[in-house]
């Protein structure tokens, strides 16, 4: 079924807007839950200035529920990811094949850490949020290696990511891609249309709470900013839309063009799928197929300088792990620690792998804490699998509170690839 058609008036040329957390007019996405995700209430991680804005022609309007069981909305859902110990909503869009899910990188990523987790409620919509039981987890992510955040044309056009599971699992449906989007994006002829989760939208300031939101259909070409990177004014969404699908009407049937990453009250930014996007996605498929573990090869590295931790930093120290020799598809990866203290509740400290995904060790709390920070074969195979383990493993810590100061006596891994 193809959305109404809307009409876009020319409006004054603004600068794209991106998705920040400063005090401006314009919004970020994701957005960071600040109660239990249960809950109705979400806060915008930025706040509207009181400048006057030109508002958009076409702007989002809640899905009908009849439509969320055919294409391309049954596609479509909520991303909830776990950042530094934070949750995060942001949109996304099975694609591709049915174990692929599509978003943007920042709804992963904050302040250079990637997520820990993220589960995906496909074709959600609701006043209130989806239990644990009515998602689907994600195994790992894949993204490009120079993304490091950023508020820059030349940002967004890195602001990609691709979620996936294992290779017996599934999504839910597919849609159709196109293997050259901003094609589709810059042409006038071609109807878009614009899926995902606006918490709250930025033409009226009301709450989208969990409901599914479309945003056109418009024909408007947009131009390109960046690379990858395509922006358009008179099109609105809101905070909670970002990572969610820029469709194109091409052969009679919806097919993903790109991933919208910025926007303002009168402004959208997309990342368009080009070569690059696309053999992220065929990598990530030609891994479901690697030997299995029983084939691969594994290598111990150890890091056995002593530290003393600055005591009551906001900063993180780290000692390094370097892996090499192994296959490019990681299987397994088992870690071991010694931190020597008093009191580990001081402490907080995680892995990060040369490709970037994090596994958070050990979170600080001031309750049921005991002595020394221990860890022996600790199995994070599920966090890195498909990855590739060759290169610095790091391994971050802090010693958050004052007294009970912390000594780093060794860290050991155990990683396999084929």
């Amino acid at each position: 079924m193809l959305p109404p058609l809307f009409s876009v008036k020319a409006l004054p040329s603004l600068r794209p807007h991106p998705l920040t957390k400063s005090l401006s007019a314009t919004i970020r996405l994701p957005v960071k839950l600040t109660f239990n995700r249960v809950a109705l209430s979400v806060t915008v991680l930025s706040v509207l200035s009181t400048a006057p804005a030109a508002f958009a022609q076409v702007i989002p309007q809640r899905v009908n529920a009849s439509y969320l069981e055919s294409a391309p909305y049954n596609s479509a859902g909520l991303l909830f990811t776990t950042v530094n110990g934070y949750e995060y909503r942001g949109s996304a869009v099975v694609a591709r094949d049915s174990r692929l899910l599509y978003s943007c990188a920042h709804v992963l990523y904050d302040a250079g850490i990637w997520a820990t987790g993220g589960e995906f409620a496909r074709a959600w919509s609701s006043s209130s949020s989806p239990a644990s039981s009515q998602t689907v987890g994600i195994r790992g992510f894949r993204y490009y290696a120079t993304y490091s955040g950023g508020n820059r044309a030349s940002d967004f056009a890195l602001d990609f990511a691709i979620c996936y599971r294992s290779a017996n699992t599934s999504f839910g449906p597919a849609l159709p891609w196109l293997k050259n989007g901003p094609n589709a994006l810059a042409d006038s002829a071609v109807p878009k249309l614009i899926l995902g989760y606006p918490a709250r939208r930025d033409y009226d300031r009301a709450r989208g709470y969990f409901y599914q939101h479309q945003t056109g259909t418009f024909t408007r070409a947009m131009r390109q900013a960046k690379n990858s990177y395509y922006t358009l004014s008179g099109v609105s969404t809101g905070p909670g839309n970002s990572g969610g699908p820029v469709l194109a009407y091409t052969n009679g049937a919806y097919a993903l063009a790109g991933m919208l990453v910025s926007g303002s009250s009168n402004s959208i930014g997309v990342h368009g799928l080009n070569k690059a996007a696309n053999s992220m996605a065929a990598n990530i498929l030609a891994g479901f197929s690697t030997p299995t573990d029983t084939d691969a090869v594994s290598k111990t590295v150890k890091n056995t300088r002593e530290f003393l931790l600055p005591d009551a930093s906001n900063a993180y120290s780290y000692r390094d792990l370097t892996v090499s020799g192994l296959g490019t598809t990681s299987q397994t990866s088992k870690f071991s620690l010694l931190i020597e203290t008093s009191f580990r509740g001081d402490l907080d400290t995680y892995l990060r792998s040369p490709n970037g995904r994090i596994r958070w060790v050990h979170k600080h709390s001031v309750a049921g804490a005991g002595r020394d920070l221990v860890l022996t074969k600790a199995d994070y195979s599920t966090t890195f699998a498909g990855s590739d383990p060759n290169g610095v493993w790091r391994l971050y810590m802090r010693d958050y509170y004052r007294g009970d100061r912390a000594t780093f006596k060794k860290a050991v891994l155990v990683a396999s690839g084929n």
